[in-house]
């Protein structure tokens, strides 16, 4: 079974930082958190700087639609929120 190396590379121009984890000998091991002075970012994915706030869900429905999306503003206030909190994921690299 092959060792397994891991630890903290800093690249050749000592601008980023990267906790390695992969397989002796591998040409190309597994990067899982990266840093330098733009920001962070995980899993290989370029260090991003801090994304600006996402929409706020709507608070939805009043009275007995209480917390409902029952309109069409709602509805798609909903769906900008959930599509940017998943574009903010995919800038750090924890989603695909």
């Amino acid at each position: 079974m092959a060792a397994i190396s891991r630890g903290w590379k800093l690249d050749e121009n000592k601008t980023r930082l990267d906790a390695v984890f992969g397989v002796a000998g591998a040409t190309d091991p597994a990067v899982l958190f990266s840093m330098n002075a733009t920001g962070v970012s995980f899993f290989n994915a370029a260090p991003a700087a801090q994304v600006a706030d996402v929409l706020a869900a709507p608070a939805g429905g009043t009275g007995a639609t209480a917390g409902a999306y029952d309109g069409a503003a709602n509805r798609d206030l909903m769906i900008a929120t959930v599509n940017g909190m998943r574009d903010c994921l995919r800038t750090f690299g924890l989603m695909a």
